[in-house]
């Protein structure tokens, strides 16, 4: 009997929360680009948006005007950016150089840094975007971004500890899928020496090793990956994120911190949103203190850049992480650290 063939439907239950999806389209509102939230305690996914969006009822209408008129717009608004679009880290990724220089690069939490106005480690010297800073430990570098401090442990990895970097980047889950189910994703792409081998013939220079240090270079990852990353800092463990209620977070990996790195590395999240970090305008002088996160401007193609921000909160025991993507812009902490954190105050009122 055909009937035979059918099975009833089961309730299907997801962790999305609807206020925190509602946010966070209308935080992103019309700009192109992606925000992912994760409850770092689980990994359940509390939203995964994608801007510019479209109308769903087109497709269960049958809507033959309505559906040419999504396909070719602007945009590509049927691509979902938070778990297929690539981009490169820029200085999100800092947070992993800072691990791969504690774990595998023989620093300790205690070291400084020069952060001068230009780097001399590799030809040619290299301008820090904002000018000489003084002596910084790895926590302080990443309270003000400093790209010196970041090229000095990449070369470092470079001359002492091949792969290294490529390694760690590994270990937080980049270069290959998160693992989520049902939905579809790019691996994305950690380069190395073998990478760049197999596709160009050239060997893998120090250059390229300080491009992957503030996350520039070959480096590509999805928004997804990039929130699945911080929540794998937040909790020590790679995990796959969860999007079906019924379902357990896989464990992939645990993170080689010890708990005086981590605290060091979370120090530094921290001071990012303090009176002195670089995401001072939209965390501390506008009020909000109990924040930790990282931002990241990194270059495309051209003159078009694209910017990103993780924020997490409460700092020491985040309840809530959201990592935000835009397309285009000129600073992460200034457009999309308000984006993030916004998102974060709704999700951590449910």
């Amino acid at each position: 009997c055909i009937r035979d063939r059918y099975v009833a439907a089961q309730e299907v239950r997801t962790t999305l929360d609807a206020k925190v999806l509602q946010a966070a389209a209308a935080r992103l509102g019309s700009r192109a680009g992606a925000a992912v939230v994760i409850d770092p305690r689980t990994n359940a996914l509390l939203a995964l948006n994608s801007s510019p969006s479209f109308d769903p009822d087109a497709f269960e209408r049958n809507d033959v005007a309505g559906l040419a008129a999504i396909t070719k717009a602007a945009g590509s608004p049927l691509a979902n950016r938070a778990t297929t679009g690539l981009y490169s880290a820029g200085s999100t990724f800092k947070l992993i150089t800072g691990s791969a220089g504690l774990v595998y690069g023989g620093y300790k939490i205690t070291d400084t840094f020069e952060c001068g106005s230009v780097w001399n480690g590799v030809d040619p010297p290299r301008k820090n975007w904002e000018g000489g800073q003084g002596q910084l430990t790895i926590a302080q570098g990443l309270m003000r971004s400093c790209n010196p401090v970041f090229y000095q442990i990449g070369l470092t990895l470079y001359n002492n500890t091949e792969g290294a970097l490529s390694k760690m980047a590994r270990e937080y889950g980049f270069g290959a899928a998160t693992g989520v189910v049902g939905l579809s994703e790019e691996d994305g792409q950690v380069p190395d020496a073998a990478q760049k081998r197999a596709k160009t013939g050239q060997p893998w220079y120090p250059g390229d090793e300080v491009n992957l240090a503030i996350g520039q270079g070959d480096l590509l990852l999805t928004p997804i990956q990039l929130a699945n990353a911080y929540s794998a800092f937040v909790s020590g463990t790679l995990r796959s994120p969860v999007v079906l209620a019924a379902e357990k977070p896989t464990v992939r990996g645990t993170l080689p911190l010890t708990p005086a790195q981590k605290a060091h590395l979370l120090l530094g999240l921290k001071l990012v949103t303090s009176a002195t970090g670089t995401a001072s305008a939209a965390f501390a002088l506008s009020g909000y203190t109990d924040f930790a996160g990282k931002s990241g401007t990194a270059e495309d193609f051209g003159a078009q850049q694209h910017v990103l921000f993780v924020a997490m909160a409460p700092a020491n025991e985040p309840h809530a992480l959201a990592a935000v993507v835009l397309d285009e812009g000129q600073s992460g902490s200034i457009e999309a650290g308000p984006i993030a954190r916004d998102i974060i105050l709704v999700a951590n009122k449910q």
